[in-house]
């Protein structure tokens, strides 16, 4: 399927109408699968990666509360010799 979620309904069955998008998944207003038989279709054409950015920080968030992982220092992600 192309396009983004305006043109998939005009093209998709009706369970496509009243899906949610992943940013109300993410920010738990609304429920994801609860089972393994549920349909999952996501439609990202324009190439941003906000899907992205948007998973890792729920993850994080909730690794953080839940005292997981370890924090690395910012600097190893920034660049101070340029070309």
């Amino acid at each position: 399927m192309r396009g983004n979620k305006s043109t998939a309904v005009g093209n998709a069955s009706p369970f496509w109408i009243d899906s949610p998008e992943l940013k109300d998944v993410i920010a738990g207003t609304v429920p994801g699968r609860t089972s393994p038989e549920e349909a999952t279709c996501f439609i990202n054409n324009i190439g941003l990666g906000i899907q992205f950015a948007a998973v890792g920080h729920a993850v994080y968030l909730q690794a953080k509360a839940k005292g997981l992982g370890k924090e690395i220092p910012t600097d190893w992600f920034l660049e101070s010799v340029h070309p």
